[in-house]
């Protein structure tokens, strides 16, 4: 897979870390491609074809308010949103490296205007690439689904706890609707957080910093 890079103003020369923050973005697609396609092919089965453990892990995560609301449309739709993903992952995208932004405050990695990929500084003191990895995932989603943050997903997370599997009904109104479930911002389906968290809980998974059992994931040497 090959990442677009930006057409820099004056074709000004990119800087050492900028070259490093593509290259390393570059070698981390392909692990988060694979948390996509297992969640992919583990949502091909359906609501129906999943074990207890599984529908327990995607219910955590599209279903915390505990609605009842899932059903093989949803688990349908959802599995379409990781085929968007995914298209943009293997399809390449801009990366910028953004070295004075305010956006990058904190240990934030990463963040997005829709259009291209933003690496912050912390990235490169960051030393977990499953965290790396989840987050591309967690950007990728605003960029294919042209959405914004939900409530970030925490096991604790009371916020969290209250969004639903498709938010508010007034999501439901004609043309409108779309609008209006930007501004609400309270369901699971177009929720960037819910496709990287699930991902990995796919995978084996238990959070970030905790894989389960043996499984490692180490794409980027530093």
């Amino acid at each position: 897979m090959v990442v677009a890079l930006p057409l820099l103003v004056g074709c000004a020369a990119r800087s050492a870390e900028e070259e490093t923050a593509v290259a390393e973005v570059e070698a981390l697609v392909p692990v988060s491609l694979s948390l996509v396609d297992e969640a992919i092919a583990g949502l091909s089965q359906g609501w129906e074809g999943m074990d207890d453990a599984e529908r327990e892990d995607f219910l955590r995560i599209y279903d915390p308010a505990a609605t009842g609301q899932i059903d093989e449309v949803f688990v349908a739709q959802v599995r379409e949103n990781y085929r968007e993903i995914r298209t943009t992952l293997a399809g390449g995208f801009r990366v910028s490296y953004a070295p004075r932004s305010d956006n990058c405050e904190g240990q934030r990695l990463y963040y997005t205007d829709l259009s291209r990929l933003y690496v912050c500084p912390y990235f490169f003191e960051e030393k977990n690439d499953l965290r790396k990895a989840r987050t591309l995932i967690h950007e990728t989603a605003h960029m294919a689904l042209w959405v914004a943050d939900r409530p970030y997903y925490r096991p604790t997370s009371k916020q969290y706890a209250h969004l639903t599997p498709n938010g508010s009904w007034l999501t439901g109104i004609p043309l409108a609707g779309r609008m209006l479930r930007e501004l609400l911002r309270s369901d699971t389906l177009y929720h960037p957080d819910a496709y990287a968290h699930f991902a990995l809980l796919n995978a084996g998974y238990t959070d970030i910093y905790a894989p389960a059992g043996e499984r490692q994931i180490s794409a980027v040497s530093r």
